[in-house]
């Protein structure tokens, strides 16, 4: 049985597999590891772009064997399919991502699976270089949305890790989130903090920190970004937050996905949010 086969028989089992059995290749059997030319392939098919993005930006990637039908997503955060509700306690509603609307899963457990599978990826810390946990203060969410691949709609997420850095003028942006954080914008891998799960392409890529700072600053910013303050722009690259309206070929937001996989208060939890 392997990483993949183990994790969508249980979530929390592929976690503790990888732990006890660091000789284990953690990659799918469609690919390995940071396979750059293999993923900028997945992005160029016969010396076309096909999905619009500098390769420079993918710092590391990870390639899964399996993806999401995209009407089955899209249809439950626009047109009612099947779901269940989920309660959410008050000690993570400060920190969740989209809460301003009702919390569910599906009704079909395997698509939360896969969704649960992909916050454990991205937290696999070996995999990226730098360090990721599953925590309210790290990575707890996900923003996903609609956009252009080969000329239909697909959908993706866009993952932000270290969330709440100790600076306190983040801080204060944030409400106050944060302040006791041991990591701030300058901690060793900050920089990297964003991942983005390309369905159909079956592709995680985290993002090259340093080339967005050098070459494309603008993915951190909000369109109309030009009309803010000075100092509130400054808070905006200072996060270093992709936004989503940036990735290429984007078309609209969903929602969100929220996975509290390590709380102090409760069992790990995975809920999704429209957006309001």
């Amino acid at each position: 049985m392997n990483i993949s086969q183990i994790a969508m028989t249980s979530p929390y089992l592929a976690i503790i597999f990888m732990a006890i059995s660091p000789s284990l290749p953690l990659t799918s059997q469609a690919g390995e590891l940071n396979a750059k030319q293999r993923d900028k392939a997945v992005i160029m098919q016969n010396g076309k772009t096909i999905f619009d993005m500098d390769t420079q930006l993918i710092r590391k990637s990870f390639h899964l064997d399996w993806a999401f039908e995209p009407s089955d997503i899209i249809n439950a955060f626009e047109r009612g399919a099947k779901k269940n509700s989920v309660y959410v306690p008050s000690e993570l509603k400060l920190y969740a991502s989209g809460l301003s609307s009702k919390s569910w899963i599906f009704s079909a457990g395997d698509i939360n699976l896969k969704f649960q599978r992909l916050f454990q990826i991205i937290a696999t810390s070996s995999l990226w270089g730098f360090n990721v946990q599953l925590n309210r203060n790290d990575l707890f969410h996900g923003h996903i949305f609609t956009f252009n691949y080969e000329n239909a709609t697909d959908i993706a997420i866009l993952f932000h890790s270290k969330e709440y850095p100790n600076d306190s003028d983040l801080v204060a942006q944030n409400n106050g989130l944060g302040e006791f954080n041991n990591y701030n914008s300058s901690s060793s891998g900050y920089i990297h903090r964003n991942f983005l799960w390309l369905n159909k392409p079956r592709l995680l890529i985290n993002f090259n920190g340093n080339h967005i700072e050098e070459h494309t600053k603008e993915l951190f910013l909000p369109f109309g970004a030009e009309s803010l303050p000075q100092d509130l722009m400054q808070l905006f690259l200072k996060s270093k937050t992709v936004q989503t309206e940036r990735i290429p070929g984007f078309q609209k937001k969903l929602g969100d996905v929220n996975f509290f996989g390590d709380s102090a208060f409760t069992e790990p939890l995975l809920f999704f949010t429209y957006v309001p």
